[in-house]
């Protein structure tokens, strides 16, 4: 399996795959009436192949090969083509003539042209039979049993591709191939000489074409497809992932939440050894169900998808507060129309008391005591019982130009931050905000000035002797505000203009259904244009000259399912 041979022979119907670059117009299809789903095809909404994939099946990824060969698509393609120095391609069936086409006829003996494009439906897609947790020293899963399943709309021509297909292969590349048979289906069993058993299954069941390395999945897919197994199509998990993402997707993936838990593993593997680490508390991996994921080029640039289930009853009612509070994030009204980028969400205390038990569950409690302890002896306060508690409603963190909007140079601006979170606790707060102020200044010998800026009583944070600020701080107007200046801490808490007012904001969410909260917002171009180190700028021009803005949303879509879209928006 290893060797440069067998990749090759692999390849020859693995190319399928590469069609998602290189089919053009050409793959648009509609076939065989007595097996599709017509209507759902024509509308984009359903793939047939996943009614001949089993239920037991816990990984699936699909290729859209006529979404992917959208005007949308090769208009991305090109804008990052011409931003790096490459060529653009004004037809990807050109592309494909010139470039694929002469090496899989020279490795394989057939071509994408003459040989696939004939019988090829719309749909190609690789269902992944076991996925294994990462073994000692290993930080990725080990995927394997794999079945590469392409829908054809014409299976004579499906046919002779296979025929000369295993005659090239066979005088290529020296496999033997021998004929057999399941369930009344002709499976062509290919043997790469000199390279012990390693085998690779080729067939045609139906209007489906087949290609593994192990027969037991190609017989299961049989199965299926027979009536004889459930197919994946009937699996809750499924069901409730596939419905919430969008009918024209290019791109698909899907995966059950124990296939999550083991692909997921890297990430627990890579987080020092605590098992419910940093990626457990941000996902609650344990309770999910399944998740989701699409992947299309729309008229804006790139929109992709994300979907979530979770168990409930897996979950604690903090947790469940934390994961589906998803609504209006008011915080971003504070933002001033001059921001370019921002992260925000909701109650920090609950995100902060759902990680906290999660490391209670795994560390011994006394260790967390003696930290928060040594924190209260640095900063004046103990954040577990004077901060978080308080910090109940919305925040978001921004950043922003130091100086009025069009008054600066950029090449001598500079750029601040600002932290803003809705507080119904400004008294308690306010105490806590004194016990740091006496830390600093009795402790760290830091110099704390208080000031008055837009009615809130603040403080400045000023250190070294060039009287540097570090931070503007103070709380006020329902809100604790941590600025990078006085002029951004007044441009918060003034009510001037918004961000969300902002032409380039609404031009970044434009196309998103209606329903998403606001997560993520970055103005790239805005940003890009506060660089001073040219070099940075001329070394990611390629990669990001063009990328407009990103932005990111979120909603509870009910049934303990979140869906989550981002949008890459793009100049063409």
């Amino acid at each position: 399996m290893n060797s440069k041979k067998w990749i090759v022979a692999g390849a020859a119907v693995l190319v399928v795959g590469c069609l998602c670059l290189c089919c053009g117009g050409s793959v648009i299809v509609i076939a065989d009436p007595f097996q599709i789903h017509l209507l759902d095809l024509i509308f984009g909404r359903a793939d047939p192949l996943v009614q001949s994939v089993p239920d037991t099946v816990p990984v699936i990824a699909s290729i859209d090969l006529k979404s992917l060969a959208s005007a949308d698509t090769l208009d991305v393609i090109n804008a990052f083509a011409g931003a790096s120095g490459g060529e653009e391609t004004e037809d990807m069936q050109d592309y494909r003539k010139e470039k694929i086409d002469p090496w899989m006829e020279e490795n394989l003996g057939v071509n994408i042209e003459e040989d696939i494009l004939p019988w090829l439906g719309q749909f190609v897609d690789l269902a992944v039979f076991s996925v294994n947790p990462p073994q000692p020293q290993q930080t990725l899963p080990l995927v394997e049993r794999m079945v590469l399943l392409a829908e054809i709309r014409d299976r004579e021509k499906a046919d002779s591709f296979i025929g000369k297909l295993i005659d090239s292969t066979a005088r290529k590349l020296g496999i033997d191939w021998a004929e057999d048979s399941y369930g009344g289906v002709t499976v062509h069993r290919g043997l790469l000489q000199g390279y012990g058993q390693s085998m690779m299954y080729l067939a045609r069941s139906g209007n489906i074409l087949l290609w593994t390395t192990d027969e037991l999945s190609l017989r299961k897919v049989i199965d299926t497809q027979s009536g004889s197994e459930t197919p994946i199509s009937k699996a809750e998990w499924y069901r409730k992932t596939i419905a919430q993402l969008p009918g024209e997707k290019a791109v698909t993936f899907l995966a059950s939440g124990n296939a999550f838990q083991d692909l997921s593993g890297m990430a627990n593997s890579t987080v020092g050894g605590v098992n419910a680490g940093a990626f457990s508390m941000l996902n609650y991996q344990n309770a999910v169900q399944g998740v989701g994921f699409s992947l299309t080029a729309v008229p804006q640039g790139l929109r992709m998808y994300t979907v979530a289930n979770y168990d409930t009853d897996r979950l604690t009612t903090d947790q469940q507060a934390a994961l589906f509070s998803a609504g209006a994030l008011n915080d971003t009204e504070r933002l001033p129309d001059a921001t370019l980028a921002f992260l925000c969400g909701q109650n920090l205390g609950l995100s902060w008391k759902n990680a906290k038990d999660l490391l209670l569950a795994e560390l011994p409690g006394g260790d967390f005591d003696e930290t928060m302890q040594s924190l209260e002896k640095q900063i004046g306060f103990n954040p577990d019982e004077d901060l978080f508690p308080y910090l109940t409603g919305d925040w978001s963190i921004a950043l922003l130009p130091n100086a009025e909007q069009g008054s600066a140079d950029p090449e001598g601006a500079d750029l601040g931050y600002v932290v803003s979170v809705d507080t119904s606790d400004e008294d308690d707060l306010r105490r806590t905000v004194g016990k740091f102020n006496d830390a600093l200044e009795h402790e760290r010998g830091v110099t704390v000035e208080p000031r008055s800026i837009a009615g809130i009583d603040a403080y400045r944070l000023i250190s070294g002797p060039d009287h540097e600020t570090l931070a503007v701080y103070g709380v006020g107007k329902d809100h604790l505000t941590i600025a990078s200046s006085d002029y951004i801490f007044m441009d918060v808490n003034n009510g001037g203009s918004s961000i969300t007012s902002a032409a380039v904001y609404e031009e970044a969410w434009s196309g998103i259904p209606t329903g998403f909260a606001p997560v993520l917002y970055f103005d790239l171009r805005g940003i890009m244009d506060y660089v001073t180190d040219r070099e940075l700028t001329d070394q990611f021009k390629g990669i990001l000259d063009p990328v407009l803005t990103v932005v990111f949303g979120t909603k509870n879509a009910g049934q303990g399912t979140i869906v989550n879209v981002v949008q890459v928006n793009i100049e063409k």
